[in-house]
């Protein structure tokens, strides 16, 4: 029996990552860099990685923040999992219907108890005095800095940078990829808090529209031998670190 794949395996996700360092190299190459230089900036790069590094994340104990993302989202939504008044049913642990059930389908089961501890953890779900588990919220913002964080930080430059660079290099603009963004550079700082409240409403009407519309397509064609592939949105909102409330 064939074995179900879910999402990037981790020589692919070093692939994306080994590309977008490439193509940010030939960017600065482009800019008037010499190779000599670009070598030496690459390697004050790696010391300044290795400096930073705080967190080792072993092979057993990655998870992918958009596999819990889905669970919750399941969790949310599907009828099996929601009680007579449309919200979360709490679960047993174990069971058909339980939360190991409902983890074993958005990731491989070697990772299952890695997911689990991450949810726990990071406090997106808890446990009631009866001992069964719900969840803190219907999507996944991790409340620390995790494994799960750095490589979801990881996905997403390297997912920036692989669109941009293919949108400019595509003969046909119709196959561009959307990549957009919105800044003011004199924004009252006494709005921010506003300004978050604001884009977190609007982003996350247009990531569930996004997701729900892809999630549909992936069901339709589940059992079917239509070629798969990655694909998916990243949104995030900034501001200068020194007016973050």
């Amino acid at each position: 029996m064939k074995k179900k794949a879910y999402g990037r395996r981790p020589q692919e996700a070093e692939t994306v990552i080994r590309e977008a360092i490439i193509q940010l190299f030939s960017l600065q190459i482009a800019a008037g860099l010499s190779k000599k230089d670009l070598h030496s900036f690459a390697l004050r790069c790696v010391e300044s990685a290795v400096g930073q590094a705080v967190l080792t994340v072993s092979e057993k104990d990655q998870t992918d923040v958009h596999h819990i993302g889905s669970i919750l989202r399941v969790w949310h939504r599907e009828t099996a999992y929601l009680d007579r008044n449309g919200f979360p049913k709490p679960l047993s642990m174990s069971g058909k219907a339980g939360l190991r059930s409902l983890a074993k389908r958005h990731c491989p089961s070697e990772r299952v108890d890695s997911l689990l501890r991450t949810l726990m953890r990071t406090g997106l779900i808890g446990q009631s005095s009866n001992g069964r588990w719900t969840p803190k919220s219907n999507h996944a913002v991790l409340p620390c800095v995790t494994e799960e964080t750095y490589r979801h930080i990881a996905d997403g430059v390297a997912r920036f940078v692989q669109t941009v660079t293919r949108n400019v290099s595509v003969s046909d603009k119709k196959h561009a990829l959307f990549e957009r963004s919105a800044k003011v550079r004199k924004f009252p700082v006494s709005d921010t808090q506003e300004f978050c409240q604001f884009v977190r409403q609007q982003a996350s009407v247009f990531l569930g529209a996004v997701d729900d519309w892809m999630e549909a397509r992936a069901e339709a064609h589940a059992k079917s031998r239509t070629r798969k592939c990655n694909a998916g949105v990243f949104t995030f909102a900034f501001l200068d670190d020194a007016y973050l409330p």
